[in-house]
């Protein structure tokens, strides 16, 4: 199954706490109609980077792709591309990473990404 993780946590900072709720509405609204409840969408505490809200997490077929700068319309289009699709949404400023990548594979992957973005200019 697949996990959506929005950051939520408010008391820390609360550019989370006031995106998250509705980060996980915008999901809601995508995916149910949809999926059922195929897809777990939850809020999460501090995943770091504040700086970044709207913070998610997808989590699923066996990697987990971790999103920055996230908003309603950006949600929608990674519920559509990643949750759904299968296909992360891989791009600057919004992809902060993948789980489970050593730092190597990691910075490899966003070399790409960067790459990627210069070729689509």
């Amino acid at each position: 199954s697949t996990h959506v993780f929005v950051c939520s946590h408010g008391r820390r900072d609360m550019r989370c706490g006031v995106i998250g709720p509705a980060l996980i509405d915008a999901f809601e609204r995508e995916l149910r109609p949809r999926d059922g409840a195929k897809v777990a969408i939850r809020p999460c505490t501090h995943v770091g980077g504040h700086k970044y809200a709207g913070n998610v997490i997808v989590h699923g077929r066996g990697e987990g792709h971790w999103y920055g700068y996230v908003d309603s319309e950006l949600a929608a289009e990674i519920a559509k591309s990643h949750v759904l699709g299968g296909e992360p949404v891989i791009r600057p400023k919004l992809w902060r990473g993948q789980l489970g990548l050593d730092e190597g594979a990691q910075g490899r992957k966003c070399e790409e990404c960067m790459r990627g973005a210069e070729g689509a200019s």
